[in-house]
C-alpha cells in the first residue's frame, strides 16, 4: 500500500511540474523573441536624428572653435591642435551623453568623425558606413545639404547609426586643398604619415560626423 501511495504521490508531483512548465512556456517563448530594431527606428526616426544632432553640437562647436583660434596664429598650430585636442573634444562630448533614452529604450552612445580620405587612421569608416561614404564621395561640390541629407540606419542587430555629411569650408583649404605650403606639408607628413586628406575643393564632401546608439544591456 505504501508503495502504491508513494507512486501516486510521485506521479502527482510529476504532473504538477508538467503543468507548471506548460504554464510558463508561453512566457519563455515571448521573452526570446528578437527585438525588431528596424521597426523601432522607423517609428522613432525623428527622435534619433534630434538626439544625434544635440549630442554632436558640442563636438562640432568646440572642434571648430579650437581650429579657428589656432589658425589665427598659424596653420601649423591648427594641425597640432587637431592632433592633440580633437580626440579629447570627442571624448568630452561622449561623456556628457553616455546613455540616452529614445522611445522606451536606453542606448549607449559613441560618436566621432570619418571620411573616405582620412588624415588620422583611427577615423577610418567601419563596415556599415562604407556604402554611404562611397555614395556621398561621388557627389559634386555643393550637391548635398549637411543639415537635411543625413542618414539613419540599422548598423547592427543591436545598434543604430546616424551620419551627418561634412562640407569642406574655405578655411579648411589651408590644410586640405591642392596646394599646401611646403613647411606645413612637411609638418602634416610628420604627424600623419598615412595622410590621405588633401586635394579637396570648397564645398566638397569631407566625410561624416557619426553617432551610434547601441541597445543598453
Amino acid at each position: 500500500m505504501k508503495t502504491i501511495l508513494s507512486n501516486i504521490k510521485t506521479l502527482g508531483l510529476l504532473l504538477l511540474a508538467s503543468l507548471v512548465l506548460s504554464a510558463c512556456q508561453p512566457q519563455i517563448q515571448e521573452s526570446s523573441k528578437e527585438y525588431d530594431l528596424e521597426a523601432f527606428v522607423k517609428s522613432n526616426e525623428e527622435d534619433f536624428a534630434k538626439t544625434a544632432q544635440r549630442i554632436l553640437g558640442p563636438l562640432k562647436q568646440n572642434l571648430m572653435g579650437t581650429l579657428m583660434k589656432e589658425l589665427e596664429h598659424s596653420a601649423e598650430r591648427a594641425v597640432s591642435a587637431c592632433q592633440l585636442e580633437a580626440p579629447g573634444i570627442a571624448d568630452r562630448a561622449r561623456g556628457e551623453n553616455p546613455v540616452v533614452e529614445i522611445g522606451d529604450q536606453l542606448f549607449q552612445v559613441e560618436l566621432g568623425r570619418t571620411s573616405h580620405k582620412v588624415r588620422n587612421p583611427d577615423n577610418r569608416p567601419v563596415d556599415w558606413m562604407k556604402d554611404y561614404i562611397a555614395t556621398f564621395s561621388e557627389l559634386e561640390s555643393g550637391a548635398f545639404d549637411p543639415q537635411s541629407d543625413t542618414v539613419i540606419a540599422v548598423a547592427a542587430s543591436d545598434k543604430v547609426g546616424y551620419l551627418e555629411p561634412i562640407a569642406l569650408g574655405p578655411m579648411c583649404m589651408t590644410c586640405h586643398g591642392d596646394e599646401i605650403d611646403g613647411d606645413l606639408h612637411q609638418l602634416i607628413s610628420q604627424k600623419y604619415p598615412e595622410d590621405e586628406a588633401t586635394g579637396f575643393s570648397p564645398g566638397d564632401f569631407r566625410g561624416f560626423f557619426w553617432v551610434t546608439f547601441e541597445l543598453a544591456k
